[in-house]
């Protein structure tokens, strides 16, 4: 998960080429805006990874609040457990820039041109004398966008006449905002990826010179690649998680986007849809390999590599999908030196929650608390008049 909360206190990193802008963080990683010499931003990110006893901190306080526990203990266990389910993800993020996806630039343009830095980072000395060990945290960068979040901010509370601002132009790219979610949620599933929680602030935004939205996936930690549970969240209808407002581990939904937001999903996000968009892209792909190795199968009079071309055939389906290709290794030739002082640098986190859009959550908990007492108040007046 990746919110961008903006943080201003926060004194940027000074490293040999360039500065780093510490934006905000998810469970995963910090988010740092990269500037150059001038500290003028140079349009992208970089993303570092959290240790494990920063992603349990990011979660718990949100945790705390939808969880069922009696011990502080059992809230510490379940964070655990719940850091060790979000970090798996972390892991499985190098597959989605690899081989076929990582060519594609218009899927890798959806994923904010997400590249990988290829560098060994020195870790702590075991002891004196002892051999250098390595570690090789994952790092990442990306083009730095308005989070999805921040846009929604406009349409808070727009049902209060003094509180509204809004225009129809407003309107209008609120409506391209949420299609173009739903686009990119089927161009990821053409290529067997599931974007399993349908959170809002993983979705980041780049304006077009006509000021028209372009949306990406700024987050694409959270995703699984099995058609079978895509089809049980599908059924369980987790997009509507944003609306709930108990669900304090999501960014709130403005009220007046609800039903526009509810009827676009209820039509998209089909068990037809999903049948329609798994894995389209990828088979296609496959079906043409295939065929340009049949066809260099039967032309070739090399007995070693007719062999060769067998057995490619029949490991398409991995080999196709591994590999970095070299545009997916970042450029911007980031020195070690500053890679350790990001890593070093600990800001205060920002938990799981999403605090920019909280006013009209604590409304809608509020109006369901007392529409729940009331229910009760209602029964028990039944009961005694009976």
């Amino acid at each position: 998960m990746q919110a961008h909360h903006q943080t201003t206190h926060h004194k940027p990193i000074y490293g040999i080429f360039y500065k780093y802008h510490f934006i905000g963080n998810g469970a995963q990683f910090r988010v740092y805006a990269i500037h150059d010499h001038r500290d003028q931003p140079i349009g992208r990110v970089i993303k570092v990874p959290l240790e494990f006893h920063e992603t349990a901190q990011v979660i718990r306080e949100p945790l705390s609040r939808i969880a069922t526990y009696d011990t502080e203990e059992e809230l510490n266990e379940l964070a655990i457990k719940r850091t060790h389910d979000v970090r798996q993800y972390n892991n499985s993020l190098l597959n989605m820039i690899q081989g076929a996806y990582g060519r594609d630039d218009d899927f890798m343009h959806k994923l904010g041109n997400l590249r990988i830095l290829q560098a060994p980072i020195p870790a702590a000395s075991v002891g004196h004398g002892s051999s250098p060990s390595y570690t090789l945290p994952i790092f990442y960068t990306q083009d730095q966008v308005t989070t999805v979040t921040s846009f929604w901010n406009n349409f808070q509370m727009a049902n209060v006449p003094y509180m509204n601002s809004l225009s129809r132009t407003d309107i209008k790219l609120a409506k391209d905002l949420v299609e173009q979610i739903i686009q990119l949620n089927y161009a990821i599933w053409e290529y067997g990826f599931f974007e399993f929680v349908f959170k809002p602030e993983n979705m980041g935004i780049r304006f077009t010179k006509d000021n028209q939205i372009d949306v990406i996936w700024i987050d694409p930690a959270e995703h699984i690649t099995d058609l079978e549970r895509a089809q049980i969240i599908l059924e369980e209808k987790h997009w509507l998680h944003p609306l709930m407002a108990h669900k304090v581990d999501y960014a709130y939904l403005p009220t007046v986007l609800h039903q526009y937001y509810t009827e676009a999903c209820e039509k998209a996000f089909t068990q037809e849809s999903l049948q329609k968009y798994w894995r389209r892209k990828s088979l296609k792909l496959e079906r043409k390999q295939r065929r340009i190795l049949q066809l260099k199968s039967l032309i070739t009079r090399n007995q070693k590599q007719s062999v060769r071309l067998w057995i490619a055939q029949q490991t398409l389906r991995t080999t196709m999908y591994s590999g970095f290709s070299g545009n997916r290794i970042d450029n911007l030739q980031i020195p070690i030196s500053d890679l350790v002082l990001l890593l070093q640098d600990k800001p205060p986190l920002m938990s799981a929650s999403v605090a920019s859009i909280e006013v009209e959550r604590r409304l809608a908990e509020t109006k369901s608390e007392v529409g729940a007492a009331k229910s009760q108040l209602l029964l028990q007046y039944l009961g005694e008049h009976r």
